[in-house]
C-alpha cells in the first residue's frame, strides 16, 4: 500500500504540490511587500 500508490500518483501530486507552494510564497512575498511599504 504504502510502495504502490504513491508511486503511481507521485508525478501529479509532486508538480500540484510545487504550483501550490509556489503560489504560497508569491502570495506571502506580495504581502510581505505590501506590509513593508504600508509601514513606512
Amino acid at each position: 500500500m504504502a510502495q504502490g500508490s504513491p508511486a503511481a500518483t507521485a508525478p501529479a501530486r509532486v508538480i500540484d504540490v510545487k504550483a501550490v507552494d509556489q503560489a504560497v510564497a508569491y502570495l506571502l512575498l506580495v504581502a510581505a511587500l505590501f506590509v513593508t511599504y504600508l509601514a513606512h
